[in-house]
């Protein structure tokens, strides 16, 4: 028997063993740093769906939050007008009516405070005092404020004007 052959073929057959463990420890090495990142990117999408599904509620909270106050304010008006004599407000009638309406124009988004204002300027509440009220860019063309109180009222780039097709010719 030739050893020295036999050797031969050992040292090969160990140095090819030593190859294959080399390339199997870089195959798992590799096939962890892929599943780690996988799994990062997994859980970062969880936590931003998570995310967005919570600031949709949120934003519905909000909404229902400011449609139960816009009908309380309603009820509030609406028991205040009911209350007094000829629809007219006493002083202590106008002082609540403005702290309702300066409280619930506070919460509101933009297009319900205008619908708000519009509301208040067309339904002959025009005595409503809305001194200092905050409207700004506010698309007001509609809102008749002949005989309404908005003395100091912030109406910065809120458009006033008429709209064409409520203008005469």
């Amino acid at each position: 028997m030739n050893w020295d052959a036999l050797g031969v073929v050992g040292e090969v057959v160990g140095a090819a063993g030593s190859i294959l463990i080399a390339c199997l420890a870089v195959y798992i090495a590799t096939r962890q740093w892929l599943d780690g990142k996988r799994i990062s990117r997994e859980q970062r999408e969880l936590s931003e769906s998570i995310e967005r599904n919570n600031e949709a509620a949120r934003q519905e909270q909000k909404r229902i939050v400011r449609a139960q106050s816009l009908d309380s304010y309603f009820d509030g008006i609406s028991t205040l007008l009911l209350r007094e004599e000829d629809g007219v407000l006493d002083e202590m009638g106008r002082i609540l009516t403005k702290g309702r309406t300066d409280s619930i124009l506070k919460i509101l988004k933009s297009g319900e405070k205008r619908n708000l204002v519009t509301f208040l300027c067309g339904s002959g509440l025009s005595h409503v005092d809305l001194t200092g009220i905050t409207l700004r860019q506010e698309g007001l063309e509609v809102a008749n404020f002949q005989g309404t109180q908005i003395m100091g009222a912030d109406l910065d780039h809120s458009d006033l004007r008429a709209p064409t097709w409520l203008k005469r010719t």
